[in-house]
């Protein structure tokens, strides 16, 4: 029997995506899904593109609401869902045709809580290879989560069970909430199940959310990697070097967008101070090496720059 799919998409201000976002949604091989379509207050004509897919297909509910953002607007989509699973499309970007079949499928064979296909930043993909999965323990799928492998943070290219959010919401006036979030419900799960299949199209475009460098990305991305931190090493502290190592890449990332949005002030700021003697302490711990072996080259060099002099690392760092 195939079940009900809920697929929610907030949307704001993206006319210029979502006519493509909503095909690739409408056109989905696995047909009995409804579609939560949540107007977050746009200003542009995207209540008016959804009022006209909502013409189009009935499987689309659209939901207009003030703005209250990514998170509020995707809670308020599950509210108003009625799916047994759900699924999130952010609404500048695409999915392929099969994406929710496949996933679905995944579970139903693998008794899984949730399923995670691979995702781009490619406009163009071939899904050609072999398809391959992992059935992964909560265990095993927070590693993964950490070491950043088959599991990532993002929602988007996942289907989860819907008993997973029933205590479960995503954080009020926050960016980063997929940070903040996804490691929550996969400690919920028993199995999650890993494809390699290229389901989701994630679009980096100007003025998204993650390009956006300000002061409130700064301290809301350092809410939500402490924010990890602590909750998996309340139930995961076996995985504790594991755990430094991404707090380590978390604080250099912060100093690094600081730095490259030249918000000097910012690092004047008491929590900034703390964050820097975090670092250095976990430097000193596990060895700066050790402790920026899963950063990329360049920022690998900004790491060491700053803990061997940090004024200095504030004056080349954006061109690093």
């Amino acid at each position: 029997m195939n079940e009900l799919i809920s697929i929610i998409i907030p949307v704001y201000n993206t006319e210029k995506y979502l006519k493509k976002c909503l095909d690739s949604v409408i056109s989905q091989s696995y047909t009995n899904i409804e579609i939560i379509i949540v107007n977050d207050g746009s200003t542009d004509n995207s209540y008016e593109i959804c009022q006209e897919y909502k013409k189009k297909d009935k499987r689309i509910k659209v939901i207009d609401k003030s703005n209250g953002g990514l998170s509020d607007a995707r809670n308020v989509g599950i509210k108003n869902s009625k799916g047994k699973f759900l699924g999130f499309v952010d609404s500048d970007d695409f999915i392929e045709k099969d994406m929710y079949g496949i996933l679905y499928s995944e579970i139903k064979k693998t008794k899984a809580n949730i399923a995670c296909c691979e995702m781009t930043k490619k406009n163009v993909i071939k899904n050609n290879r072999k398809i391959e999965k992992k059935i992964l323990k909560r265990n095993e799928a927070i590693h993964e989560l950490l070491s950043d492998k088959k599991i990532n943070n993002y929602v988007c290219n996942k289907l989860f069970s819907r008993e997973l959010f029933t205590d479960i919401k995503f954080p009020l006036n926050r960016k980063f909430e997929d940070l903040a979030t996804t490691h929550l419900l996969i400690d919920k799960s028993d199995l999650i199940v890993y494809i390699n299949y290229i389901g989701y199209h994630y679009i980096q475009r100007e003025g998204s959310i993650t390009k956006s460098y300000s002061e409130k990305y700064l301290e809301d991305y350092t809410w939500a990697i402490q924010k990890f931190v602590k909750d998996v090493l309340e139930k995961h502290s076996d995985f504790q070097k594991e755990i430094e190592l991404m707090y380590t890449k978390g604080i250099v990332n912060v100093f690094s967008a600081c730095t490259k949005a030249r918000l000097y002030e910012y690092y004047n700021q008491e929590n900034m101070n703390n964050l820097y003697k975090e670092f250095r302490k976990l430097c000193k711990k596990n060895g700066v090496f050790v402790s920026t072996s899963n950063l990329d080259i360049k920022h690998k060099l900004f790491a060491i720059l700053l803990l061997l002099n940090k004024k200095m690392a504030y004056k080349v760092g954006a061109n690093i």
